[in-house]
């Protein structure tokens, strides 16, 4: 079972079944088996994972799992991929063969910037990444700033139960996302209180 190691959306982008498999140098691997999970739970306490975690209320950030920004104040947290989310923009402009490791191959990262940075706001556009975690942050940061100014071209894809990522904004990823969950036999994991 997937249930302790692999969310719903890491599943999506993992399976050819959903149209949206990531390919070789782009990387979803099940939340647990990922460094920074470690790093997350430590620092904001999230992913909550069981009923033994602290409550909602004690964490220092709220999590943000519906495609709509905060309309309050408050302290917020929304979880990003942008390994994926660069894949998504530059898929369409790269050749069907062409590699997709940027965090290991310089040229691929260059050619990757040049289509992401059309899609970032302002300054994180005028930013030369100088390697592959800046690449990764700029992207994260334009895709904060572009749903929070709630461009549409940006979206949050899942929800609590199944995990959420914010991706470039299309209706083919949508309705694939949404008929890959419909295959799912299982009931979803209900939000933990």
């Amino acid at each position: 079972s997937n249930d302790f190691s692999q969310r719903r959306i890491e599943q999506f982008f993992s399976r050819s079944v959903s149209g949206f498999k990531a390919p070789a140098g782009i990387s979803v691997m099940p939340y647990c088996g990922c460094p920074h999970w470690a790093i997350s739970r430590a620092v904001v306490g999230l992913p909550r994972v069981g009923p033994w975690d602290v409550a909602e209320d004690d964490l220092p950030f709220s999590l943000l799992s519906s495609d709509v920004p905060p309309e309050q104040e408050g302290h917020f947290i929304v979880e990003v991929h942008p390994a994926v989310a660069a894949w998504l923009w530059c898929k369409v402009d790269r050749p069907l063969k062409a590699s997709w490791r940027y965090k290991t191959e310089k040229q691929v990262r260059l050619e990757m910037w040049e289509i992401v940075r059309t899609k970032l706001p302002g300054e994180a556009r005028t930013r030369e990444p100088k390697n592959d975690d800046e690449f990764d942050a700029l992207v994260a940061y334009g895709l904060g700033v572009c749903w929070l100014k709630r461009d549409a071209t940006v979206g949050l894809l899942g929800n609590r139960a199944a995990g959420a990522f914010l991706v470039p904004a299309s209706a083919a990823l949508s309705r694939a996302y949404a008929r890959f969950g419909e295959g799912d036999a299982r009931p979803p994991i209900p939000p933990l209180q």
